[in-house]
């Protein structure tokens, strides 16, 4: 992973982004949906699978000392770390590709099946006996609605981010 200051700032504004969304969990009115997951993608997607990983586990870190809710456990900032990540490696794995709406589509509903429906619902049960089954489907549930919302907005991102030339193609992926 090449870092340079370009790159450390957009960096910090992603991690920045995630803990505002993960302290405020603004949903969106009437589905619920939230955000907090999107700034780890968006770093895997632009930046690389390396990048990802930070943004989510600052992210994730730096929003539990913004607002604890309950005891410290690394076994969530692993899962957003992932969320970054999967998808970054999803991503690189096509990068000879013109990408469109399905390669995100497929590497954000791989990412987010693993960690969001998977590693969540477990952790939550080995940690506090929540019911795995009930946890796993909410989490389909909710992944319905925010994965393929997450890809157009990646797919958007990226190619406007690509089109104003802010980012050179040495300075992602």
């Amino acid at each position: 992973m090449k870092l340079n200051v370009k790159k450390m700032v957009y960096l910090s504004l992603l991690i920045a982004m995630g803990v505002v969304l993960k302290i405020f969990k603004i949903p969106v009115p009437f589905i619920g949906l939230t955000f907090t997951g999107f700034p780890p993608i968006i770093a895997g997607v632009l930046f690389g699978p390396v990048s990802g990983f930070i943004v989510g586990a600052f992210g994730d870190v730096l929003g539990f000392i913004f607002r604890p809710t309950g005891p410290y456990m690394p076994h969530f900032t692993l899962s957003a770390a992932l969320t970054g990540a999967i998808p970054g490696l999803v991503i690189y794995y096509f990068k000879n590709r013109k990408l469109t709406f399905w390669h995100y589509l497929l590497a954000i509903g791989i990412g987010q099946t693993i960690t969001s429906v998977l590693m969540v619902p477990y952790f939550l049960n080995i940690l506090f006996g929540l019911p795995f089954k009930v946890k796993f489907y909410e989490g389909i549930v909710k992944q319905l609605q925010h994965i393929p919302l997450y890809a157009i907005l990646a797919k958007i991102i990226v190619e406007r981010v690509h089109q104003s030339g802010v980012l050179k193609a040495n300075d992602t992926a």
